[in-house]
């Protein structure tokens, strides 16, 4: 009904703004002949804006554009009044529940969409925003039925419903920012080994090379030794729990600002940051040591080959990678489960 009653209200509003201000200040409000004839029990002070509005109905439409006298006519101006302010008020009214269902909707495709994502953390904090929210909305819905009388209370009711839907966007921000985080920490990593996959590597240690020069650095090409008869004969269950023994050797032994991958297959490719020669064959024969010592406690023979190639100013991934894997294939040609460090060309 708000679309009838919001243009009639406007209309009498117009009309009543235009009517007052044709009344001289000092006739309006006071005016000697109504004040004497109009009795007072039940009826508006002559100082209260009602009254003002309802003189200024009869004297713009008297014949003679005086003021009308009629306690009646006056009567029947106040009660117009009375009924646009109740038509205003349920137009108003109908906003505010036409808002409220906007936020009750809102809330629930929020909720909805962040219990999606499926991860305990997120749901807690949607729950936590859809109970704020559905109690905003019902303490809200108790506020609009209160008089005027409780403004100062509404008014505090509406710093709350800020404050609780502000909290609400926050966490429900805090959590698709960390949904996002999640998808792309999983599309850089390899399922099975959970190290970085190839592309990821690339771009990495390219940055890394990239920037001015600190330390030498050095890239290793692990080989694993044996690991095709684990595939045939124990399955690929089986090579996949030693791959995932291997790359948790890997993790264990590197440092914070180190790097690696699986390559492909069996083959692990590693970085090693602003690392002097000596400490990078330290980092890669423990390594090595402790994939043969996981991987027998597990019931398979699987070793590791061991390519190391140092890095120079200048030089580029690839180049580094391709030495080393030379190294790897000597270390391979010598008996494997060794490793052996690639010459400068």
């Amino acid at each position: 009904m708000s679309w009838v009653f919001a243009p009639a209200g406007n209309a009498c509003v117009a009309v009543t703004m235009t009517a007052a201000r044709q009344i001289p200040a000092h006739r309006a409000p006071t005016h000697p002949r109504l004040l004497t004839r109009l009795p007072r029990r039940g009826f508006p002070a002559a100082s209260s804006p009602r009254w003002v509005i309802a003189s200024a109905f009869a004297r713009a439409t008297s014949r003679d554009g005086r003021l009308t006298e009629s306690r009646h006519t006056h009567d029947w101006y106040i009660a117009c009044l009375d009924l646009t302010r109740m038509l205003l008020q349920m137009t108003l009214q109908s906003f505010v529940a036409s808002a409220d269902l906007a936020i009750a909707i809102s809330i629930a495709a929020l909720s909805v969409s962040a219990l999606r994502s499926g991860r305990r953390p997120h749901r807690m904090r949607s729950w936590l925003f859809f109970a704020l929210g559905s109690m905003t909305l019902v303490v809200h819905s108790a506020f609009g039925t209160l008089g005027a009388g409780q403004a100062e209370t509404a008014d505090l009711f509406e710093l709350l419903t800020l404050a609780l839907f502000a909290t609400g966007f926050v966490l429900l921000y805090g959590a698709d920012r960390e949904q996002l985080r999640s998808i792309e920490t999983r599309a850089e990593l390899d399922a099975t080994t959970g190290l970085l996959n190839r592309q990821a590597f690339r771009d990495l240690v390219g940055a890394h090379l990239r920037r001015p020069r600190g330390g030498p650095s050095a890239v290793a090409v692990v080989d694993l030794d044996g690991f095709k008869a684990v595939n045939d004969s124990r399955g690929h269950p089986a090579g996949d729990e030693v791959l995932g023994l291997v790359a948790t050797a890997i993790r264990a032994n590197l440092r914070a600002q180190d790097l690696a991958s699986r390559y492909g297959g069996d083959e692990f490719v590693v970085f090693l940051a602003d690392c002097p020669v000596e400490g990078a064959l330290r980092i890669m024969e423990r390594i090595r040591t402790v994939v043969a010592s996981v991987t027998a406690a597990s019931g398979s023979t699987v070793t590791a080959s061991v390519g190391l190639a140092l890095s120079a100013s200048g030089d580029e991934l690839d180049d580094l990678i391709r030495s080393a894997d030379r190294a790897l294939l000597f270390a391979k040609r010598s008996g494997k489960d060794q490793l052996l460090v690639a010459e400068r060309v």
